[in-house]
């Protein structure tokens, strides 16, 4: 094991302690799941287990090659990397994420079970610094947008393409939600560029050879 992950390791097994001595509105049965899939919050920041990357990134590859999401557009031919906010994102909280989740994924065998759905929502109060940030790789590019976008003169889509010409897109993500057996997940990324929004909803089901995505559905705001 390597320094890096014996210190991930340590990390989630503080967070999985703080949070079991929370006593939140879930029940004690979802809370001990919850807590050991799903980390904890700490100084305004989200502990990520190595649950949550699994799930995050599996997501975040799969929207990479999803033909729904054109992002940049296809002009230039396929973009081979997709760029992640160090941050959540900080809307559609309480009654509204409920609203708003719901319609998004309406039609066909689309379902979210509830107790992963109440995961969903508990995990995510507000704006939250994923702690350590989920790392770069070959496909997947971690920066703080913030940042990114307060340097820019505009908000054009082309200064975007401009600093990050081989990315399809950019993703504000949630952290996933997760059942109180710990084999179902959802994942709420917020994604563009796009003119009012889009939205891709992910659902996920733990297997013996991992975790299996077993629908997506990609939302356009007009």
């Amino acid at each position: 094991m390597t320094t890096a992950q014996s210190c991930i390791t340590v990390i989630a097994t503080v967070c999985v302690a703080a949070a079991c001595a929370h006593k939140g509105s879930i029940s004690s049965q979802h809370q001990t799941t919850a807590t050991t899939q799903a980390g904890a919050l700490l100084d305004g920041k989200a502990l990520l287990t190595d649950v949550d990357r699994i799930v995050l990134e599996k997501a975040l590859n799969d929207l990479l090659h999803f033909d729904d999401f054109t992002g940049v557009g296809i002009h230039d031919g396929p973009k081979p990397e997709i760029v992640l906010h160090t941050r959540t994102i900080d809307q559609e909280f309480t009654q509204s994420i409920d609203n708003q989740t719901r319609s998004d994924i309406e039609g066909g065998f689309r379902w979210i079970p509830d107790d992963t759905y109440e995961n969903l929502v508990e995990r995510n109060p507000g704006a939250i610094t994923l702690s350590p940030p989920l790392a770069s790789t070959g496909s997947i590019v971690v920066i703080n947008l913030d940042e990114f976008w307060a340097k820019q003169a505009t908000d054009s889509w082309d200064a975007f393409e401009s600093a990050y010409p081989n990315a399809k897109g950019y993703v504000y993500a949630r952290l996933p939600g997760y059942s109180i057996d710990g084999k179902t997940a959802v994942v709420r990324l917020h994604v563009g560029p796009s003119p009012h929004g889009e939205t891709a909803t992910y659902l996920l089901h733990r297997h013996s050879k991992g975790w299996i995505i077993k629908w997506r559905v990609l939302t356009h705001y007009f």
